[in-house]
């Protein structure tokens, strides 16, 4: 729920910014990003709900570690970057509670 909060805001704020064709294509940067970022959200949800139980845990981590990545490399706006960011230190987090 969080992260769709976010996202929203995320959205609102690009809806807000610029005007004409810029104010356009940030929506639609912002959309892209949100796509990717919910795509990467479900994995990362995955692993923190599992925090107690290590073993799957281990099984989850490198999908989800993949999927960060590669979403590092697709998302465009600045606060999709910082989204991300919390994203991965949630599942470094819990990594950590499982060594």
């Amino acid at each position: 729920m969080r992260m769709r909060s976010a996202v929203a805001v995320l959205l609102l704020g690009a809806c807000l910014a610029g005007c004409g064709r810029e104010r356009e294509k940030r929506i639609e940067a912002v959309s892209k990003d949100a796509e990717v970022l919910s795509r990467a959200n479900t994995i990362v949800n995955q692993v923190v709900r599992a925090a107690g139980d290590c073993d799957a845990v281990k099984a989850s981590l490198p999908e989800a570690r993949q999927r960060l990545n590669e979403a590092a490399g697709q998302v465009r706006e600045e606060g999709s970057r910082k989204l991300l960011t919390t994203l991965r230190e949630q599942v470094d987090r819990v990594a950590q509670a499982c060594p």
